[in-house]
């Protein structure tokens, strides 16, 4: 676990995905690894040199592509741990309180675009950290916490507000679709 998650836990936020066993994952991986092994070995007689030095690499390639996606997969599912020590979300994300200069909350309308399911709707945190790249987000420019699965309920969202007040963290009230702008 993340240094975060061993201080003492202010909220905990359960993604919309269920948590996947490690030990299926580990079975899959074992028998992905094993007909690897047999293509390795059997490829050698079969194909010159070059060419099967070529086709390991490829093979080789999108067995770790396999390997990341299979890990990106098995981490949904893990909850969003508010601390007193900043906020963690378990084995994927950690930043502490004092790395953290803003917060909003913002609707996504469905995250089928972004993720790998079609579930989810609702509101969401962002959060902007000090120094360059601010806004704590995917690759495709989306909040870390909408791929995760955290969607917040009016409590929730109450309790965040309260405990982004006491650690004298400011809301950005420009990007935070909870507000009316006029």
């Amino acid at each position: 676990m993340n240094s975060n998650s061993k201080g003492h836990v202010l909220m905990l936020i359960e993604s919309i995905y269920v948590k996947k066993s490690n030990t299926k994952k580990h079975i899959l991986l074992t028998i992905v690894s094993v007909v690897m092994g047999i293509i390795f070995l059997k490829s050698y007689n079969i194909y010159p040199l070059d060419l099967y030095l070529l086709f390991m690499t490829a093979i080789a390639l999108l067995y770790m592509v396999f390997v990341i996606l299979l890990n990106k997969v098995y981490q949904l599912g893990n909850p969003l741990l508010i601390t007193n020590k900043g906020i963690t979300i378990v084995s994927v994300f950690n930043i502490e309180w004092k790395d953290i200069c803003a917060y909003s909350f913002n609707r996504y309308d469905g995250i089928s675009r972004i993720s790998y399911d079609k579930k989810g709707a609702g509101i969401t945190l962002t959060l902007f950290k000090r120094g360059g790249f601010s806004k704590i987000t995917n690759l495709t420019g989306h909040s870390i916490f909408c791929v995760y699965g955290f969607f917040l309920n009016n409590d929730q969202i109450n309790q965040l507000i309260n405990i982004f007040n006491s650690k004298a963290i400011k809301r950005d009230t420009l990007r935070d679709d909870l507000i009316v702008h006029r």
